[in-house]
């Protein structure tokens, strides 16, 4: 298990910072949810995190080791990204998938019995068996971010991050997701940063949550902590009322309509 943080991350576009100075910390067995407004630099912290993209100032530790200092496939071994864009190929869904051993395997090395095994059970695990032999050009928007999360989790990795992965999705493959999630986190003990938009699904399922607001940090810590009246006026700059979940005692953010 491992844990990952960034420290005083800077990234600019243009020469125009996106973030600022911006420090988190997610740990083994918990998910980390960003949250925040449009265009704020969700999607960019986690490609950060990633090293998919380089801050200008700031680093990122995964366990004890500086990203900086390790390859893009070494990284890969212990964390998997699983951005929102939807893959553009005619490869199946099994081919795709097993994308995801590349950094074990190579490019060239056929799969092994484990590699095998992995890729079985990420389609499994993602609700893919009856497609697995489909082209991904076939498939619904939802069901290719099932691919790319199935591609993700075939990379075993210790630390998985997130874009948006309910984009796209069905009410009720939305909630397959995110409890399939909060499993990798708490029963497989895989640490888990996601990007979300939706306010009330970030209360139930992210066991804490970073706000972002204007390149930066606004607040961290439980639901409860983050998702104040206060806090997200601020963010969002639209007057909201927080009442509590009636089932679920969570947060239960409502917009204030005038």
């Amino acid at each position: 298990m491992k844990s990952i943080r960034g420290d005083g991350l800077t990234f600019a576009y243009n020469g125009e910072d996106v973030l600022h100075r911006l420090s988190l910390l997610a740990q083994p067995q918990e998910v980390l949810g960003i949250i925040g407004p449009n265009g704020v630099g969700k999607t960019t912290l986690l490609r950060l995190l990633a090293q998919t993209l380089k801050p200008r100032e700031g680093r990122v530790v995964l366990g004890e080791r500086d990203l900086s200092e390790l390859s893009h496939r070494a990284i890969a071994r212990d964390l998997a990204l699983a951005p929102q864009e939807d893959p553009t190929t005619a490869l199946t869904v099994e081919e795709v998938v097993a994308l995801g051993r590349a950094p074990h395997r190579g490019w060239l090395l056929p799969l092994a019995a484990h590699d095998h095994a992995a890729v079985d059970a990420a389609i499994e695990r993602t609700g893919l068996t009856r497609l697995r032999g489909r082209q991904l050009g076939a498939l619904s928007g939802g069901e290719r971010r099932r691919v790319v999360l199935a591609r993700a989790l075939c990379q075993e990795p210790r630390v998985l991050l997130l874009d948006e992965p309910t984009a796209y999705l069905d009410l009720r493959y939305q909630t397959e997701v995110l409890h399939l999630v909060a499993d990798l986190a708490h029963r497989d003990g895989l640490t888990v940063v996601m990007t979300m938009h939706d306010l009330n699904q970030a209360a139930l399922y992210a066991d804490r949550l970073a706000l972002l607001s204007e390149g930066a940090m606004v607040a961290t810590g439980t639901p409860a902590e983050v998702l104040t009246a206060e806090n997200l006026t601020h963010a969002y700059e639209l007057p909201v009322e927080v009442s509590t979940h009636p089932i679920y005692g969570t947060p239960l953010v409502t917009p204030v309509i005038h």
